[in-house]
């Protein structure tokens, strides 16, 4: 095959409008067994695939894959910066000759990012990105999904970027946006993202579009309201939530749009109208925006129905009346006054703040006076194969599993959505990522000072925490930019959770042995011999002194997170292959990484092997 044959072919592959990850496929496939190909063709393809393993995303160059190297420093891959002249060389021609939107956007886009930055690679990759969503609404018109709209969506926020950044076709793009929201077919399947992601980049490039870009975009999400409320409720209030958005932008009055979620939340209420804790949850969110629209006559008469649902629900003698509305209006706005701090700042605040984890005291304190019935009756922990894992008879294992019940309603109601918020918004706005948070760590921590591992034939075996926990830390912030920027989940979650959780025991270990603090046991074997064991998380957790250095609130973070059959039991279930695809989630690998930078507070005086808080 000759080197036109194989970048025809990719020209033709790519008419489909496929995603990256696809046409690198396709790009091997054309290739075929490499034994066979010149090395000319390979060298080529190999270039081919290092484009499209580069992402552009708001203007911004991401590779697909970054790992760290034996000290922990990140490792991107490709990296744009270590392009050889001929592989610029080959991406320049590709630029100049490619007739397809989707190639040439995106070759002209990474030499514009690239350090041949140059004007006429910016316009080519304008009219690349005008080429693509023109195709791409062609294709969505013959025929209906063909085309990937997440790619379209992202082309359009990189044409308008790019267009502002050099005063170029700005203003068309701009026409261009504004007729996709007026004009795309609302019956589509791609119309709810499609319109949604638009509205709401308008609505983040406040100083581009202007209030009266925004008229007539109420009446086009509530006909997509109206299109999608039959079949999905809570679309339909994700949908109702962008159109208060835009009314508040256009200083519109709300009240109508109050009562319209509260009608669509009374639905969800009344549909599953069934006496458990998430059909209170929509009552009372119903209650809320009639409250919030006046509707008084509608708040009285869901008060009656709330009342009636909270005595069906089991265990209802230990609920407590709780408003989630203000408490999200109230993490909301700690979240604006935390990510107004620098990085470091924000970093350091979840390392060190008592503000992200319950306080053992006030729970201990609460389950004194909880006088509840349940917790005074003895109870079993029953594990997911349906064994008997956990008594609670004695009074202080009864003391202690109220504790544990009251903790997991701390963290989901309060401390999990706050550690979310944060990270997300700090995430979105390039407060956080992998690159600041290993310096930090690097600088700051003790993951980033040499330790002594052990000694193997009169050879001190030294490294750093930080190398070990680097490439699960790159992994998480891949996973948060897929999730927050995609809307999708990273397909290797699994191994990042699974890593940092296996290190936890790790971590605690090397606490306590740099502070002189046991981490062995002594015992005797079945013939009476002397053995010694190192003590696994579990008891290092419940030693006195490991409580003492780390601190009861974390100890009692880790205990609920890690090792408590009545908490998550995370290490358990890991350790010994219990978890489902399905309970590989996010929010928990949020907590997870919370507790490993929680664990990083310390530092190594230089003088002796001995660990100090960070001040």
């Amino acid at each position: 095959m000759k080197l036109t044959e194989f970048q025809n072919r990719l020209e033709e592959a790519a008419d489909s409008i496929r995603m990256n990850l696809e046409l690198v496929s396709i790009i091997k496939s054309i290739i075929g067994n490499p034994v066979e190909a010149s090395k000319d063709l390979l060298l080529a393809a190999q270039y081919e695939i290092d484009f499209f393993n580069l992402n552009i995303l708001k203007n911004h160059l991401k590779p697909s894959m970054v790992y760290t190297d034996k000290n922990g420093n990140p490792v991107n891959e490709p990296d744009i910066s270590k392009f050889s002249k001929e592989q610029l060389d080959y991406l320049e021609s590709r630029g100049q000759i490619s007739n397809n939107g989707f190639l040439k956007s995106h070759y002209c886009h990474i030499l514009w990012l690239s350090p041949r930055k140059s004007i006429k690679y910016a316009q080519g990759a304008i009219n690349g990105h005008f080429q693509l969503i023109i195709k791409f609404k062609e294709l969505e018109a013959e025929e209906p999904g063909k085309a990937n709209w997440r790619l379209m969506i992202n082309s359009i926020e990189n044409c308008f970027l790019l267009t502002n950044s050099i005063k170029w076709k700005n203003e068309e793009i701009k026409s261009l946006i504004i007729n996709l929201v007026h004009n795309y077919d609302i019956t589509l399947k791609s119309a709810g993202g499609v319109l949604r992601n638009i509205v709401e980049f308008m609505l983040s490039e406040k100083k581009e579009f202007q209030k009266i870009d925004f008229l007539g975009v109420v009446q086009r999400l509530d006909d997509l309201r109206k299109s999608v409320e039959k079949d999905d409720l809570h679309f339909a209030t994700d949908i109702v939530g962008l159109i208060v958005k835009v009314e508040q932008r256009l200083s519109n009055d709300l009240k109508d749009w109050y009562n319209l979620l509260g009608e669509i939340w009374e639905k969800l209420t009344r549909e599953r109208k069934n006496g458990s804790f998430v059909t209170t949850d929509f009552c009372r969110t119903a209650i809320s925006f009639y409250m919030m629209s006046g509707n008084e006559k509608k708040v009285d008469g869901l008060k009656k129905l709330y009342k009636q649902l909270r005595k069906e629900v089991n265990l209802g003698q230990v609920g407590r009346d709780i408003d989630v509305t203000e408490l999200n209006k109230e993490i909301k706005k700690l979240t604006g006054s935390i990510i107004t701090l620098g990085s470091d700042d924000i970093i350091k605040l979840l390392m060190s703040s008592n503000e992200f984890i319950p306080s053992k005291e006030k729970l201990l304190k609460t389950v004194r006076e909880d006088q509840s019935f349940m917790f005074k009756v003895s109870s079993s922990v029953i594990d997911e194969k349906g064994n008997t894992s956990r008594h609670y008879q004695k009074e202080d294992e009864k003391d202690f599993e109220q504790l544990l019940f009251n903790y997991n309603i701390e963290i989901q109601l309060w401390f999990f959505p706050l550690m979310k918020e944060v990270i997300f918004s700090a995430v979105s706005l390039g407060k956080m990522n992998y690159l600041n948070v290993l310096s930090y760590l690097q600088n700051n921590s003790w993951y980033g000072q040499e330790l002594e591992f052990a000694v193997r034939n009169d050879v001190e075996l030294k490294g750093k925490w930080l190398a070990q926990i680097a490439p699960s830390v790159v992994e998480f912030f891949m996973a948060l930019d897929q999730f927050i920027f995609s809307e999708k989940s990273n397909w290797n979650l699994i191994t990042v959770f699974d890593s940092l959780t296996v290190k936890i025991e790790g971590l605690v270990r090397s606490l306590a042995e740099y502070s002189d603090i046991d981490t062995f046991i002594i015992k005797k074997d079945k013939s009476g011999r002397t053995i010694s064991e190192e003590k696994d998380i579990m008891r290092l957790l419940t030693d006195s002194e490991v409580i003492q250095l780390i601190g009861e609130d974390d100890v009692l973070f880790l205990r609920y997170l890690f090792t408590e059959r009545s908490g998550l039991n995370i290490r358990n279930k890991v350790a010994h292959g219990l978890m489902k695809y399905e309970d590989y989630a996010l929010g928990t690998l949020i907590m997870i990484f919370i507790a490993v930078l929680r664990l990083g507070r310390f530092q190594l005086k230089k003088s002796q092997n001995e660990l100090v808080k960070e001040s």
